[in-house]
C-alpha cells in the first residue's frame, strides 16, 4: 500500500478529539524554524469543529516496512473558508512547537550577567538559560524578568555544556530568532520537542535530523 498518512486532533489539554485519514494535506519540517502544515477538508467534516486556535494536530504516518508513528505535531493557528460550488472547504495552517519560541522576547535589562548577555559560554547552556529565564519554568517576574513568561509545563533537559564556546548579546530580541542566530556559530542544533506527555528544550551537538 506504500505510505499512508492520518490525522488526530487533540485539545489544547491533550485530549484526543477527533481521527482521520480524508484530508488533502502538505507540510513542511525544518530544523531549528517551526515548520507548517495545511489541512483541506470538506467544511461540514466533523472534524472542522475542533481545529480551533491552539488545537493539536498529530500527523501519523506508515508505511509497508513501519508501523504507525507521529511524523509531525503542530499548533492550529490560521484558518480559512472557501465557498465554491460542490467543493465548499475549511483550511487549517499549524506550526511546528517552535513557534512557541517566537511567542517572547528576552525581557531582561540590557547587560545583565547570564540573561542579556554572555561572555565564554557554551552554546547549550547560552540556549538553555535564555529558553529556561524567557519560555521556561525561571520566565517569572520574581526572578527578575520584567514580566511572567513562562509556558505552563515547559521544562528544560539538563545541560551538558555543549556546543562552542561564545560571547552573545540579546538585549530585547525575539526569543526565537536569537537561538536562530545563536545555531550558525553553536556547533549544535535545537528543538522544542512535544510528545504526547511532555513539552521540552533540547540542545543536540552537531546536526540534527
Amino acid at each position: 500500500m506504500g505510505t499512508e498518512y492520518k490525522f488526530r486532533v487533540r485539545t489544547i489539554p491533550g485530549a484526543l478529539v477527533a481521527e482521520f485519514t480524508d484530508a488533502n494535506y502538505a507540510f513542511t519540517k525544518i530544523v531549528n524554524e517551526p515548520g507548517n502544515a495545511a489541512l483541506i477538508l470538506h467544511k461540514d467534516h466533523n472534524a472542522v469543529q475542533y481545529l480551533t486556535d491552539k488545537a493539536q494536530v498529530e500527523i501519523w504516518r506508515k508505511t509497508d516496512d513501519i508501523d504507525w508513528y507521529i511524523d509531525f505535531k503542530v499548533i492550529v493557528r490560521d484558518e480559512e473558508r472557501s465557498y465554491i460550488a460542490n467543493k465548499d472547504s475549511f483550511k487549517v495552517i499549524g506550526y511546528g512547537s517552535n513557534v512557541g519560541l517566537s511567542w517572547r522576547i528576552i525581557n531582561w535589562y540590557a547587560n545583565y550577567g547570564n540573561r542579556t548577555i554572555f561572555t565564554n559560554i557554551p552554546a547549550e547552556t547560552v540556549m538553555k538559560t535564555l529558553v529556561d529565564y524567557n519560555v521556561g519554568p525561571n520566565a517569572l517576574a520574581s526572578n527578575g524578568r520584567k514580566r511572567d513568561g513562562a509556558i505552563p509545563g515547559l521544562t528544560i533537559r539538563p545541560d551538558l555544556g555543549g556546543g562552542n564556546v561564545i560571547n552573545w548579546s540579546c538585549f530585547g530580541g525575539n526569543l526565537l530568532e536569537e537561538l536562530q542566530k545563536i545555531a550558525l556559530i553553536a556547533g549544535g542544533d535545537f528543538a522544542l520537542e512535544w510528545t504526547e506527555d511532555e513539552l521540552y528544550f533540547q540542545f543536540y551537538p552537531g546536526q540534527y535530523g
